[in-house]
């Protein structure tokens, strides 16, 4: 019986509505390929026995509903991947796994790497793509770089950050789970002083909105025992300069022993070689003198040194979402603009540690 049969007999025997194994327990169950899964999961939702929802997982549709189609034969879907080149390697990273990714699940992904809008400015095509993925340069979406997206593509997905107001389907990150996941950590290895480090996004919201989150988690976990601490860095789209991060660590042991944090959080795309310059000029050692756990768009060891405890999303994850996304959208072609999200993980190294 080929994996197919057993899947849809698996799903027919289930009651409707229930919740179908993830594609992780069905690959072990079966001793296969995820994307031999992906397949045969895709073909039953076109035969109308799973119903497939982004972020909600598959479910088992109304049996009445299920009808026998054949496969259809339909081209490929095609995806134009616009990624920001930049020093860090976080988006390399992302737009790798999104390549492999969409490959995988049958895709073809045509992948251009820029440094500015004047390197599109060559694209003058006329919607040849299904789809247009943009990583935007850090929290900048230009209007040409919009343009340029709208005329290649049908859809325009953007990885990274939500586009309000706009058509747009976006794959965003997860900032009260990934900050209450990073407060819940150090709680639980004793840490009731903490601390916040966010870049300074030269009066964005995002900052503010980390800084009341923060307050609000702060006081949900501990109450009164918190004491506050708080700085912004300044940073370039780029890099951080190590005599910011210097100037953090100079306030925090300026601070009475009563006072001062036990912990840090740093949210940012802060350089893992930067911050551990920094605290070895100021002769901090990590975890014994201060814990840190980073909260970063993405969790994966090359960005963070080995070293560093991070709560963020894998590349993977990203990518998964995506293609879900890309996937929901193809069945959904006229409902309104969706944003998804790729929850975060706690990926725990050296940098935390038992306090006392």
């Amino acid at each position: 019986m080929d994996l197919l049969t057993n899947l849809r007999e698996m799903a027919l025997a289930a009651p409707p509505g229930s919740k179908f194994p993830t594609i992780r327990k069905l690959m072990a169950k079966f001793n296969a390929t995820q994307y031999a899964i992906h397949l045969a999961l895709q073909q039953l939702n076109q035969e109308g026995v799973l119903v497939s929802h982004v972020g909600r997982g598959t479910v088992v549709a109304s049996h009445g509903e299920a009808v026998s189609v054949k496969p259809k034969a339909d081209q490929p879907t095609r995806v134009l991947l616009l990624h920001y080149r930049s020093n860090s390697k976080r988006n390399d990273l992302v737009s790798d796994a999104i390549h492999h990714i969409l490959l995988e699940r049958g895709c073809r992904v045509v992948s251009v790497a820029y440094k500015d809008d004047e390197d599109l400015n060559a694209m003058r095509g006329e919607g040849q793509f299904d789809f247009c993925v943009v990583q935007p340069r850090r929290s900048i979406l230009s209007t040409r770089l919009i343009d340029i997206a709208r005329r290649n593509a049908r859809y325009v997905i953007v990885e990274g950050q939500t586009v309000s107001g706009t058509e747009f389907d976006g794959v965003v990150r997860d900032q009260p789970t990934s900050l209450r996941l990073a407060i819940r950590h150090l709680s639980g290895l004793g840490h009731t002083r903490l601390g916040l480090v966010c870049e300074d996004g030269h009066g964005g919201t995002v900052e503010n909105d980390i800084e009341q989150l923060f307050d609000f988690w702060s006081e949900v976990v501990h109450g009164t025992d918190v004491v506050p601490f708080s700085r912004r860095p300044s940073q370039d789209p780029d890099n951080t300069t190590q005599s910011n991060i210097d100037q953090v660590l100079t306030d925090w042991r300026d601070l009475p022993d009563a006072a001062r944090p036990t912990a840090l959080i740093i949210c940012g795309s802060f350089q893992a070689d930067y911050l551990q310059q920094a605290f070895d000029a100021a002769n901090i050692r990590i975890p014994d003198d201060l814990s840190i756990v980073r909260v970063c768009s993405t969790s994966v060891e090359a960005l963070h040194g080995g070293v560093f405890t991070t709560v963020g999303r894998k590349s993977e994850s990203i990518a998964e979402a995506l293609a879900d996304l890309i996937e929901w959208r193809t069945r959904h072609p006229k409902e309104a603009q969706l944003i998804t999200r790729a929850f975060p993980d706690v990926i725990e190294r050296k940098s935390s540690a038992q306090i006392g």
